[in-house]
């Protein structure tokens, strides 16, 4: 349709129905959208736009307009954030699998791996040191830690010293700390040292107090050969990278 049609049929819109205008104006005023406006009295948008240019509305007709919309479009956003949800678990899902294939199943020389690869990020590396020492608060990699230790370095379990640190706050808490490292890793509440109370400022926070289990430090009885063994082996794992 030319430019010039759509001209004449809004001055004709305009002039049939200016009886409206009143009404339409008053509306307005009261808190109606122009979409609500449009529908009610079968004008085009543009038209009741054109009408209400010069409309003040009042803070409680913004209100009224703005909780209407919002009421209007709850279904719509709650719709795309349930799809983007969705979407989202899909993709971790698809991932998950994807990574299951690439790695799939670890053979003895991965293990090796993957233990001095937490090491040389977790654990003590410096010259001077006594032993072997490891310390991480996240329970998945403290496990795999502890069970290289055991099926990888052949330690055995009297020989390991594991101790947790908390923060203060969570004093109260140490006995149910305790038992949840010791079921993870498969040892026994009594054998553990002494708990170490950390007296900084409590600054995390979570939304479950309880989910706080502090870290855990690892640690070999006359262990001076692990230690320079890893750290040869890291010496060795960096020097073998492709350049």
């Amino acid at each position: 349709m030319c430019v010039s049609c759509t001209h004449d049929i809004m001055l004709y819109n305009m002039s049939t129905k200016k009886h409206l205008l009143k009404d339409i104006i008053q509306d307005r005023k009261e808190g109606m959208s122009l979409s609500d406006l449009s529908k009610k009295y079968k004008l085009a948008k543009s038209t009741v736009s054109l009408w209400c240019q010069e409309v003040i509305l009042s803070s409680r007709a913004r209100n009224i307009i703005n909780e209407k919309w919002l009421k209007n479009t709850a279904a719509a956003r709650a719709k795309g954030v349930l799809t983007n949800k969705q979407r989202r678990i899909d993709s971790i899902q698809m991932e998950s699998l994807k990574a299951q294939e690439i790695i799939g199943a670890l053979s003895d020389r991965d293990l090796l791996i993957m233990g001095v690869g937490l090491y040389w990020a977790e654990g003590s590396k410096k010259e001077t040191g006594s032993g072997f020492s490891f310390i991480n608060s996240d329970p998945t990699m403290v496990k795999i830690m502890n069970e290289w230790l055991v099926k990888v370095a052949r330690v055995t379990k009297d020989q390991l010293i594991i101790t947790v640190s908390v923060n203060v706050f969570h004093k109260e808490r140490e006995t149910e700390i305790l038992k949840f490292w010791s079921n993870l890793l498969d040892f026994p509440v009594g054998r553990f040292g002494n708990s170490v109370f950390i007296k900084a400022p409590y600054r995390k926070v979570y939304d479950n107090h309880e989910n706080y289990f502090g870290m855990v430090r690892i640690k070999v009885r006359s262990s001076s050969w692990l230690r320079r063994r890893i750290l040869g082996m890291i010496k060795v794992c960096a020097e073998k990278m492709p350049a």
